[in-house]
């Protein structure tokens, strides 16, 4: 069974910062060395340093990227840079976007997954690399936040869950442009029932990983972990935060993955 739940969500406070633009960083697993520069020169709490900080050759174990994250993302918290929600919600999320000369508008909304660890009712189709898997670890260990979602698909061909969102959205809560250009909204819904219904909703479906593989296998990893240390079975550690998208949703798009591949000489005719 599929289990969601709604969280308070930490934000990033419009009133402290004077563009949400300057903060916002793409996912870490796309950031180039020079992207991570530029990222780190546009803005003292761009997010870049929570997620992908930066490595020196005087790194210890007591001070390295993750500590550094760790103290950043205690003390963005404590100045009110990052805000939390007064009540557990779910946040609707938008992506507009143009591809092809096309407009398009991905939907989706965050909200707290139930992790499954048969992988029964949640299905992944990627293997996991054990370098990815222990560097998201250590931040997740260090920070014991989720700082980044993962992004699953469920089948909806009646858009009940959008257009229930669709019918209860005011102003967004963020409104930004990212490092891609693309615009991103963010709202937040609190309402018990509409959270109730779409927690009901989704009970006898199957999600199926769209992007995260490698986050999905070290939040189990993190919640084994944990279970073993507090000796309990249940515990904020068995949920993940997540982006669910219906997969019918005609604002997704799927785009090819090149790959360089190089052959020995003697390989060649």
């Amino acid at each position: 069974m599929v289990k969601v739940s709604p969280f308070k969500g930490l934000t990033y406070n419009k009133d402290k910062l004077e563009r949400l633009d300057d903060v916002m960083s793409p996912p870490y697993d796309i950031i180039s060395s020079e992207m991570q520069e530029n990222l780190y020169e546009k803005h003292p709490y761009n997010f870049v340093r929570l997620i992908l900080g930066k490595q020196y050759p005087t790194d210890t174990e007591d001070n390295n990227r993750y500590t550094r994250a760790k103290r950043d993302f205690e003390e963005w918290i404590q100045k009110n840079i990052l805000i939390q929600t007064d009540k557990p919600a779910i946040y609707p999320y938008r992506i507009e976007y143009t591809i092809g000369n096309q407009k398009k508008t991905m939907k989706g909304f965050f909200i707290l997954l139930k992790l499954d660890p048969t992988y029964k009712t949640i299905k992944a189709h990627e293997k996991t690399l054990s370098k990815p898997k222990k560097d998201r670890l250590n931040l997740l260990r260090a920070c014991k936040a989720n700082l980044e979602p993962i992004q699953l698909l469920y089948i909806d061909e009646e858009d009940f869950i959008q257009k229930t969102i669709e019918e209860n959205l005011n102003s967004p809560i963020i409104n930004v442009k990212g490092y891609d250009s693309f615009n991103h909204k963010l709202w937040k819904i609190d309402d018990e029932k509409i959270i109730s219904s779409i927690q009901k909703w989704l009970e006898d479906k199957i999600l199926f990983i769209a992007d995260g593989h490698h986050r999905y296998q070290t939040a189990l990893d993190y919640a084994e972990e944990m279970k073993e240390k507090t000796g309990r079975e249940e515990g904020a550690y068995n949920y993940r935060m997540a982006i669910l998208a219906n997969m019918l949703d005609e604002g997704l798009t799927i785009l090819p993955t090149h790959r360089l591949i190089n052959l020995p000489s003697s390989t060649l005719s």
